[in-house]
């Protein structure tokens, strides 16, 4: 999986490309928390419209829940929208907030398409 990190003038924005697995999305958890004008409380836009996680399990979601959980003092109370093109990556970032839930101080929602995404992260 390849993704690029952009941070956009109001919110961070990373987009996922190709077949998902678990080393590149810790090495995006870590890459995040490195960009340049990283604040903790950061609303972040997960776009993963063009990732497909088919491949991943239950114990691999968890794995990235609790490899987040760990970057909670960095990421503070972030927002996170998720955007999702299938009903399967809809159900794994939903899988993954239940894992998370406890383990940060941010929020997460998952959207269908970008623009209510960005009202939700700017409120």
């Amino acid at each position: 999986m390849k993704f690029d990190i952009d941070y956009r003038k109001s919110y961070l924005e990373l987009k996922t490309h190709g077949d998902a697995d678990v080393e590149s999305f810790l090495r995006l958890h870590r890459e995040m928390c490195d960009v340049d004008n990283w604040k903790p409380g950061i609303p972040i836009l997960m776009d993963h419209s063009d990732v497909t996680a088919s491949q991943l399990s239950r114990n691999d979601i968890q794995i990235l829940a609790e490899d987040l959980g760990q970057y909670s003092d960095i990421i503070g109370a972030s927002r996170f929208a998720f955007l999702v093109p299938t009903d399967l990556e809809y159900g794994m970032v939903r899988m993954w907030m239940t894992f998370v839930e406890e383990k940060w101080h941010g929020t997460a929602k998952v959207f269908r398409s970008k623009e209510p995404a960005l009202r939700w992260l700017s409120v």
